[in-house]
């Protein structure tokens, strides 16, 4: 527990703080060149969900991840990249299995995460926007969607980034 607490901490340190300095950081030509394509602006956070998801039966998941979850996947994804996320289905989060119910969660089909703050800060710097994408928008409304709180330093048991990828081991 203690060594996925700290992966998690340095990936909310990196993805609030790390990447942000970063961005700050950009000499004042590249912060005043136009950006290639207007950014579609993130659907906001919304409130937490008044459902218990560790009561609710698979049938019961199931349904609400098709009325509830999905419709907020395509429109968070299809902010982030339209072109990427063009189609984005229950197999881009849960991988082929999907199909059939099969999937495990975390998903072994999906990027694997570091667990060391070294390989936080190396993904963070390599995937800036990436990060900042997940931890500031996907991971708080998946949270507040399945009516959990999400994780943070004083909320260790809350929903992270483990919930839905898997660490390098």
């Amino acid at each position: 527990m203690k060594r996925v607490t700290l992966t998690f901490l340095v990936a909310a340190t990196l993805t609030g703080g790390l990447v942000a300095r970063a961005e700050d950081a950009k000499p004042a030509a590249a912060a005043a060149k136009p950006a290639a394509k207007p950014e579609a602006p993130a659907p906001a956070v919304p409130d937490k969900a008044k459902i218990d998801w560790d009561k609710m039966s698979k049938d019961e998941h199931k349904k609400y991840m098709k009325a509830t979850v999905l419709p907020a996947a395509k429109k968070m994804f299809a902010a982030f990249d339209a072109k990427k996320y063009s189609k984005v289905t229950c197999a881009t989060c849960h991988g082929a299995g999907a199909a059939n119910g099969s999937f495990k969660m975390p998903n072994p089909e999906l990027p694997k995460l570091p667990k060391s703050p070294e390989g936080f800060k190396e993904l963070a710097e390599k995937k800036p926007e990436a990060m900042k994408f997940m931890g500031q928008t996907v991971k708080p409304t998946v949270a507040a969607l399945l009516g959990k709180d999400g994780w943070a330093p004083q909320k260790p048991t809350g929903f992270a980034c483990i919930g839905c990828h898997e660490s390098v081991k």
